[in-house]
């Protein structure tokens, strides 16, 4: 395993860079191309263990009352690790806070889907009765969070402002999407889902830019075709697929769309590849029934949980991970030391507690760092740049953070290069 330490500090006198790339692949990963690998499927022995819908968040149970003289109180849901602390879409923990409170907006609507891994929050309303909700975006809750404990103990936190947008087409037509069938990009900018009467989107998060990019499913009438979606680290990449029988697998290379209108009633032409009878055609399995569970680990390399039924009418079903043409996991761990030119301070979207009173990092997931392991596929990724670090506070001697110098116990022998 090859690791790798990147370190930029940017002084009045110039830039030092010591950084080390892996070696250039000889041709660039594509999807387009008939060459895939499906890796071996490590077996489960349940299947009922993995839900239909890509998990977005872990069982929990945290307190939301512990006093002295009252019963302490706790409550259990399915909670997701955001900016703006650890939230299940009806209770927020924020950061630093021992207990966690009802968590509602500035007209007391308390229904939200919280961003993983970013600073983004979503409420949804429900549309007309029907599958579709209207979502609106807050990008960073916490500076207008204002939090009071009740007489019985319990806190509450509440959203002092309006939300910052709508997903809707540039018409002004509310785009109303279906809950199951949402997912997020690793970084918690792109989300893509399931526009119904429209087609299937993608959303960026930080613009409310909207992509149809494939056809709409339809809903009602006890008819749920259980469509998913996955979106690649970049946004570049989107796959739609349906949890069921129906033998949908199909992934979009959003790069090539045609122009959006206005007005969207259906998906513009974008170049999109079959990967069902890639899967289909992996014999050595059996025979291909669907996938479920399926993330992008990279822009070309997907986890999923195909079904295949053996010649003995058994079903083979378990982990295993799909890679585009040409494509080689990099055989490298990546830390990123630095300053501000590493952390990334002003490009905003700062990773979880680098943007608070007692740590002011600025650890952007729009830093190089960032961009650099996504693009080679890094198999560890961290950064510990600092907006304001000098050589010393790399390097062990630093008077801001003696027990935390970002290099300590890393001796060059471990590393390719610092």
């Amino acid at each position: 395993m090859r690791k790798l330490v990147s370190l930029v500090l940017l002084f009045s006198v110039g830039i030092l860079l010591f950084t080390f790339y892996p070696v250039a692949r000889a041709a660039s990963p594509s999807w387009s191309g008939t060459n895939k690998t499906l890796g071996s499927i490590e077996t489960i022995a349940n299947p009922g263990i993995v839900a239909d819908l890509v998990p977005r968040c872990a069982q929990d149970t945290v307190a939301t009352r512990n006093t002295m003289f009252l019963t302490a109180l706790t409550y259990t849901g399915c909670f997701t690790q955001t900016d703006y602390g650890y939230n299940d879409g009806a209770y927020l923990r924020r950061p630093g806070s021992k207990l966690a409170g009802k968590l509602t907006d500035y007209q007391d609507l308390s229904s939200f889907i919280p961003v993983p891994n970013s600073n983004r929050l979503l409420l949804i309303q429900n549309v007309g009765g029907g599958y579709g909700y209207k979502i609106s975006v807050y990008a960073n809750p916490l500076p207008f969070m204002e939090t009071r404990r009740a007489f019985d103990g319990q806190i509450k936190h509440q959203i002092k402002k309006p939300y910052d947008g709508i997903v809707k087409d540039k018409s002004g037509a509310i785009l109303a999407i279906e809950p199951r069938s949402m997912s997020f990009s690793s970084d918690g900018r792109w989300m893509t889902g399931v526009a119904v009467g429209a087609a299937t989107v993608r959303i960026d998060l930080q613009t409310l830019e909207v992509v149809p990019y494939a056809p709409k499913v339809e809903y009602g009438l006890g008819n749920d075709p259980m469509l998913r979606t996955a979106i690649s680290p970049s946004g570049r990449y989107a796959l739609s697929y349906a949890a069921t029988t129906y033998g949908h697998m199909r992934l979009y290379d959003l790069s090539t769309c045609k122009a959006v209108p206005d007005r969207i009633t259906a998906p513009v032409v974008c170049e999109g590849y079959d990967i069902a009878s890639y899967m289909s055609a992996q014999k050595n399995y059996g025979t291909y029934l669907l996938s479920k569970g399926i993330v992008f680990t990279s822009e070309h390399s997907l986890k999923l949980y195909p079904y295949y039924r053996k010649s003995d009418g058994t079903i083979l079903f378990g982990e295993s991970e799909l890679r585009a043409q040409d494509y080689t996991k990099a055989d490298v761990d990546y830390l990123a030391l630095g300053d501000s030119f590493s952390s990334g301070e002003g490009a905003r979207d700062y990773e979880l507690y680098t943007d608070q009173k007692d740590n002011r990092c600025h650890i952007s997931k729009a830093s190089y760092p960032h961009l650099v392991a996504r693009d080679v596929g890094a198999s560890k990724f961290h950064s510990i740049a600092c907006s304001g670090a000098i050589i010393d506070d790399v390097l062990g001697k630093s008077a801001k953070y003696p027990d935390k110098p970002q290099a300590k116990n890393k001796q060059d022998l471990d590393f390719d290069e610092v």
